[in-house]
């Protein structure tokens, strides 16, 4: 039976700079493909005879695609339904419904490797490596040490940074399982964490030759195309991911900031507010829909975004220094502009003290020198002004001179009737 997926990435989010003509708009970062910002990976595998299911999840019906998961045709995993509804239920923000969901999908099928993937990335992206780990070994031991569990774990290693080791369990799970895209995927993802970018190309291509249903594979080709600087090609693979899954929020925020740098403001604003529909706790994407707002010069949506990624995580030095930027840019109705320059200047101290490294340390610190400048020099006129507006209070009146009324007996006063009109003599 030809099976169509719902697929979500497993990803990492690192900050990439904009070219230097941009950096006035703000730091735009990419979503880069790994595990450990982590949606689930599948939402459930329907097939040809369940499209309507499969269009409405396409459309952003994710209400409508619940419904239809209702009455799945056989042949499917008894925890397909559960898990395509915790997926949904995980695209709606709601994260406790969506692990009470995967966990019954995978109570339902001891096999069915999904829902697990999906549990295992939301404690990933918690945080949560010795959780995961612990919920790995229960559901491996529970299957019997079935291939697709196994291939789970491999996200675990991957978290860890445990490339080469990920390599070599992959390849022995092909042994068992030549199918397992899973086990593709992690080997994948490894070979490009290294830098073995051609041999992550072949491997991607295999598995699409396999399934090219799975938005994952044309994700992880994208982040290849942009370590080369194939900026095209990459917004092509992210557009097939969007194809496949139109929620898919990575592929949103990579898509809006390369919208972002071909000025295209009002696209990236549309791919950024979808992401945000979905990640809402994600500060990448919040800082870059600040970023396409400031662009667009919508600077109130511009700050609501910044602070809301500030707010995320205020350990985080990105947010300071975006909104450093936009206080130090933009004008804001009842703030002047002593108030813009030092808060300004707060702001991207802040950054600097969170941040004593990286590409925009340079320009914070003389952004910072320049706002406290500003603000000195406006507070000085500001002063002036005000001196001379009281110095001028303190001088005596001088008394008017008395009018005197002309004289006019005995003078004909000029008469201002118009001008006769000159006629012409018969």
């Amino acid at each position: 039976m030809h099976q169509l997926l719902f697929h979500l990435g497993a990803l990492v989010t690192t900050a990439l700079p904009l070219p230097a003509e941009d950096l006035r708009l703000a730091q735009a970062e990419t979503a880069q493909p790994s595990v450990v910002a982590a949606p689930p990976p599948e939402a459930a595998a329907v097939s040809a005879e369940g499209t309507e299911s499969l269009s409405s999840f396409r459309a952003g019906d994710l209400i409508a695609a619940a419904s239809n998961l209702s009455a799945l045709p056989d042949g499917l995993s008894a925890g397909a339904p559960k898990h395509a509804q915790g997926v949904i239920a995980y695209y709606r923000g709601d994260r406790s419904a969506a692990a009470r969901l995967f966990n019954e999908a995978a109570g339902l099928d001891s096999s069915y490797a999904p829902p697990v993937a999906a549990l295992i990335r939301l404690r990933l992206a918690e945080g949560d490596s010795a959780g995961a780990r612990a919920l790995f070994e229960q559901r491996l031991s529970a299957s019997g040490n079935a291939a697709s569990i196994e291939a789970t774990g491999l996200l675990i290693d991957l978290a860890q940074g445990q490339s080469e080791a990920v390599i070599g369990k992959a390849r022995k799970l092909l042994l068992r399982d030549e199918k397992n895209l899973d086990a593709y995927f992690a080997m994948a993802a490894a070979n490009v964490s290294m830098g073995r970018v051609e041999i992550a190309r072949y491997i991607c291509d295999q598995a699409i030759s396999r399934d090219a249903g799975r938005p994952d594979f044309y994700f992880l080709k994208a982040k290849i195309e942009l370590a080369a600087g194939s900026q095209n090609q990459a917004r092509t693979f992210l557009r097939r991911v969007i194809e496949l899954d139109p929620n898919h929020p990575e592929a949103r925020t990579n898509l809006g900031v390369l919208s972002m740098r071909n000025r295209d403001f009002e696209g990236a604003i549309e791919h950024l507010e979808a992401a945000s529909k979905v990640d809402q706790n994600s500060t990448v994407v919040w800082n870059n829909l600040g970023s396409a707002y400031k662009g667009a010069q919508r600077y109130d949506d511009a700050k609501t975004a910044f602070d809301k990624a500030l707010a995320l995580a205020p350990s985080e030095s990105m947010s300071y220094y975006n909104l450093g930027l936009l206080y130090f840019d933009a004008e804001f109705a009842g703030l002047d502009k002593i108030a813009r320059m030092e808060k300004a200047a707060e702001l991207f101290n802040a950054f600097l003290a969170k941040s004593p490294s990286g590409p925009a340390v340079e320009r914070a610190t003389k952004f910072a020198k320049d706002a406290t400048q500003l603000a000195k020099t406006e507070r000085d006129l500001k002063t002036q002004a005000e001196e001379k507006t009281r110095l001028k209070a303190l001088e005596p009146e001088e008394p008017e001179a008395p009018i005197e009324e002309p004289d006019t007996e005995g003078t004909d006063a000029p008469s201002e009737e118009p001008a006769a009109t000159e006629e012409n003599a018969p």
